[in-house]
């Protein structure tokens, strides 16, 4: 038989980003659910919110990725209980804490925000209208070239 695991995976909007010190940093994220109402034969939307923690070095990849409210992830983290005494009853809770985080893109809207690294730009500044790694085309757009500097960032030029 295989070993147990303990994982849970969240895709969805963040709603609040919470730095409580240089090392945590607890996110709100929205899932929904769908459902079509019997009666009416609507569909139906049941959001969930859910409270993620996130502790060094992830915690730092927040700021790094500029995940701000609204923005889209996907979250690997695993459940884990706290307990607690209170006025000598035993308290219990069930936290989120993250093990891995993307910034989901969506195509549509965010492509205007790419970065390109200046070997990539053709002529004209137009980007090579096949997607790397998408497998897929896209029509060419306009970007401005970046050129990857040592500190393994990138400065206009």
């Amino acid at each position: 038989m295989g070993k147990d695991i303990n994982g849970v995976k969240l895709k969805g909007r963040v709603g609040k980003v919470d730095y409580k010190t240089n090392n945590v940093v607890n996110l709100s994220v929205a899932t929904n659910s769908y459902y079509r109402d019997k009666s009416s034969n609507e569909q139906k939307v049941n959001t969930e919110w859910h409270c993620v923690k996130f502790f060094n070095p992830l915690s730092a990849k927040i700021k790094e990725f500029g995940i701000e409210k609204g923005s889209r992830v996907m979250i690997e983290a695993a459940l884990k209980t706290s307990k607690w005494q209170k006025g000598g009853v035993e308290q219990k809770t069930l936290g989120i804490v993250a093990k891995d985080l993307e910034k989901l893109f969506s195509i549509k809207k965010e492509v205007q925000n790419v970065v390109v690294p200046a070997e990539a730009v053709g002529q004209q500044g137009q980007v090579a209208s096949q997607v790397q790694g998408a497998g897929a085309y896209a029509a060419p757009m306009q970007v401005q070239a970046m050129q990857q500097v040592p500190s393994g960032g990138y400065k206009e030029y």
